[in-house]
């Protein structure tokens, strides 16, 4: 297994490429380094922070009744 890999969750994970505006993108980077800055120690990751932006949304979306699983 690569060092770099997800571990293993026992779920199918999917590699998702997606193209971003360059000032949405620099709004996620802004959150990852906002977020890496309140917890000592912590890394986040463009890709953390988008998984995590991306659950965010989707909670907020299905508690306004907006959004189904």
């Amino acid at each position: 297994m690569d060092s770099t890999a997800a571990p293993k969750t026992g779920t199918i994970d999917a590699r998702l490429a997606i193209r971003l505006e360059r000032t949405l993108l620099a709004r996620v980077d802004g959150y990852a380094t906002s977020m890496s800055a309140l917890v000592p120690g912590l890394t986040l990751s463009r890709s953390d922070a988008i998984r995590a932006l991306l659950i965010m949304g989707l909670e907020s979306a299905k508690a306004s009744g907006a959004g189904d699983e």
